[in-house]
């Protein structure tokens, strides 16, 4: 039977541990992030996996031994490699938040989160909520243009997007997909046919966003940091917020543009009118009759959907 040192030795590119991931992440010299982010990770891992199905080994997966400089001196085909930190990725992404952890390690870094033992950090939750805070210092110290702010007083900051880009910095750290990094189609949706508000509390970093669409009759929409529907008054809004955007006009964010910002938005509107295309071909069943302009617009463009094993598809939305 083969030692498994000789098989580590004889396949270095296998050789490739959860940790050894994590290093990569971690923007420190040091990884003193790491035990934080392997926290979470068992913490999340807790909820989903059910133990009496894999026994006491649920988690031995995570290897907590440091390997160090593996493949320095080994032949490796680091596109091997590569495809290990992709289906790292892919799990991180789909369990754990990854964008939420390197965001706040971008914080911690930039000093954004003061008094704190990273030791005392045990799940995502405690993480959402230190992030939070640190990124409600954040944006009180940055100064966008491209926001039209609604209310900005001692506790509250209530603001519209008017850019993809602002509306990733205002709404980081939540599940908001209007905040997307790699669909932005879903925001310059929302901002052009309605009211797209996000609400930031700058004591606590308590978020919510609103939406409003101007050709609908019912009231506007709420949602929590996780993206689900919540009721106004489930909101930790007080009442001169809600009353302010009721009162607010029926105008999308996109119509309060000037012309600077549209030019900075212009180079996005191509892909938006290709995932468009694409939806309707899929709801539909076949292409409807498309100019050459629209065949050319949808090639090589893929929307952000799931399919089912029904063969239904499923397009994400808000």
């Amino acid at each position: 039977m083969a030692k498994l040192s000789e098989i580590k030795q004889r396949n270095p590119q296998l050789n490739f541990s959860f940790l050894d991931y994590l290093t990569l992440l971690d923007s420190s010299d040091t990884n003193k992030f790491v035990p934080l982010m392997t926290k979470c990770i068992i913490s999340e891992l807790k909820k989903r996996v059910q133990p009496s199905i894999f026994g006491n080994n649920v988690y031995s997966s995570l290897r907590i031994d440091k390997i160090s400089d593996k493949f320095e001196e080994s032949k490796v085909d680091l596109n091997e490699i590569n495809f290990l930190v992709d289906y790292f990725n892919n799990f991180l992404n789909e369990y754990c938040e990854k964008e939420l952890i390197l965001d706040f390690m971008d914080l911690y870094q930039k000093n954004y989160v003061e008094n704190l033992d990273l030791n005392t950090i045990s799940d995502l939750d405690q993480l959402r909520e230190v992030y939070h805070k640190a990124h409600s210092k954040f944006i009180v110290k940055s100064s966008s243009k491209e926001v039209i702010k609604l209310i900005d007083d001692e506790e509250w900051l209530v603001i519209r997007p008017l850019t993809f880009e602002s509306s990733k910095s205002y709404g980081s750290g939540t599940k908001w997909c209007t905040t997307s990094k790699n669909n932005p189609h879903h925001f310059f949706r929302y901002y052009s046919r309605g009211i797209l508000i996000y609400c930031i509390n700058k004591i606590t970093g308590y978020k919510v966003a609103v939406f409003w669409d101007v050709n609908d009759e019912s009231s506007p929409t709420f949602w929590n940091v996780l993206d689900h529907q919540i009721d106004s008054m489930m909101t930790e809004l007080p009442p001169y917020i809600l009353k302010h955007i009721r009162n607010l006009p029926k105008t999308s964010n996109k119509s309060l543009c000037d012309a600077k910002t549209l030019e900075i938005n212009a180079k996005y509107e191509i892909e938006e009118k290709s995932v468009s295309l694409i939806e309707e071909v899929m709801a539909i069943g076949e292409p409807r009759n498309m100019v050459q302009e629209d065949q050319d617009d949808i090639v090589g463009i893929e929307p952000d959907v799931n399919v089912n094993y029904e063969g239904e598809t499923m397009v994400d939305i808000f």
